[in-house]
């Protein structure tokens, strides 16, 4: 009888090890211009406080699935906004999360993704960067999102009637029926040069908007920004 349990709670030890967790998604869908291709952003939580931040390149009709956490591509952050002939960006090279297994065929895209070190040192920084403001109104370019009548968060008069961000590795935060826009984050990847070693680091001007009028999901293009997804497909 001993012998009995031991056996079978060692096969629910076993097959415990294999089985798939659930995971809690946050998620953001960049669709790659002229293909069938999408870039999708997720930060997932799952059991005994795990968590795993990642990109994953994925045919645009199939989604994103629980399956597609376990695994992203070598990218953290784009350098230009992707197109169905070039992907260019960047990753961190001390990032364990990143694995480099690729979702689909990128043969005929050419993918130049080249690893970075974090650069800690000084920098000159213009007033607006690394900001939070609040914006009357908004236009969209091909290349670039221009804010307007922006006014600061945190710092007392000091107010920008434009604020121009670069498109691509921006992204949208949405209200619970995923409607309307409620922020707006944008990740500037800037290129520095150590003075002492000669070495080229980059870091990231993280800036944040928030509109003071209401403002649709749809009112924004697919192109260079990165949209939030609600559902998700589930584990069969």
């Amino acid at each position: 009888m001993k012998k009995r349990i031991i056996i079978l709670i060692s096969l629910l030890l076993s097959t415990s090890c294999f089985y798939d967790t659930t995971w809690d998604i946050q998620l953001w869908e960049q669709k790659i211009e002229n293909s069938n291709l999408s870039i999708f952003k997720f930060d997932a939580s799952g059991g005994r406080d795990s968590m795993i931040s990642g990109m994953k390149i994925l045919k645009s009709k199939n989604g994103f699935n629980q399956k597609d956490v376990t695994s992203s591509e070598k990218l953290s952050y784009l350098l230009q906004i992707p197109n169905n002939n070039e992907i260019k960006g960047v990753y961190r090279l001390d990032n364990p999360s990143i694995q480099n297994v690729k979702g689909v065929n990128l043969k005929k895209i050419n993918t130049d993704i080249k690893g970075y070190h974090d650069y800690h040192g000084k920098r000159k920084q213009a007033q607006h960067i690394n900001g939070h403001y609040k914006f009357k109104t908004f236009k969209e370019t091909r290349d670039s999102i221009i804010f307007y009548s922006n006014s600061s968060v945190y710092v007392n008069d000091i107010d920008f009637k434009r604020i121009s961000i670069p498109k691509g590795n921006v992204y949208l935060m949405s209200s619970r029926d995923n409607m309307n826009v409620i922020r707006i984050t944008s990740e500037t990847v800037v290129f520095m040069k150590e003075e002492k070693t000669g070495e080229v680091k980059i870091y990231t001007e993280h800036i944040v908007f928030d509109p003071i009028n209401k403002i649709k999901l749809n009112e924004f293009t697919n192109y260079g920004i990165y949209k939030p997804v609600k559902k998700l497909q589930a584990i069969k």
